[in-house]
């Protein structure tokens, strides 16, 4: 993942990333020696938000805020000056997938569709899709919505 981090790229600029899970919180850890004008995080998820908000409490360009990439405007406010966009946002648990398909499908399906056009409305200069080998030849709910994702992104 490193050299997804060279400091020239981030240095100066806004940065935006969906979600406070785990893959979260470590892109920030990288991001932070790197000079960025700021990071901003948003999650839907209550627990996440506070407890991430406690932890870079010492990192004044670091904002961790409450927002559903399922809903159009939260995307539109949080990208409006970012430079770049990380996804990290998606239910990741095969079992809550398989249990809630229809959920599965709002998340990633239709946040992810959320994401592209607000990145596209404010001319995003640059977005990483976090993913997972588990889009490869799908076998679950998980696996076919995160494969969807990703041609959605390729398209």
């Amino acid at each position: 993942m490193s050299e997804v981090f060279e400091r020239n790229h981030y240095v100066g600029k806004n940065i935006v990333i969906t979600g406070t899970g785990s893959w979260a919180t470590e892109i920030i850890k990288q991001l932070l020696p790197l000079n960025s004008k700021s990071i901003t995080a948003f999650s839907r998820n209550e627990l996440a938000v506070v407890t991430k908000k406690k932890l870079f409490k010492d990192s004044p360009n670091v904002k961790i805020e409450i927002g559903d990439i399922t809903n159009i405007s939260d995307c539109r406010k949080y990208f409006k000056n970012a430079d770049y966009v990380f996804c990290t946002s998606a239910l990741k648990h095969v079992s809550i997938a398989e249990n809630n398909p229809s959920e599965a499908i709002r998340v990633n399906i239709e946040g992810s569709q959320n994401i592209i056009k607000a990145c596209e409305e404010n001319n995003v200069k640059n977005v990483v899709l976090v993913s997972t080998d588990k889009a490869c030849e799908p076998v679950n709910t998980y696996g076919l919505t995160k494969a969807i994702v990703e041609k959605l992104w390729l398209h």
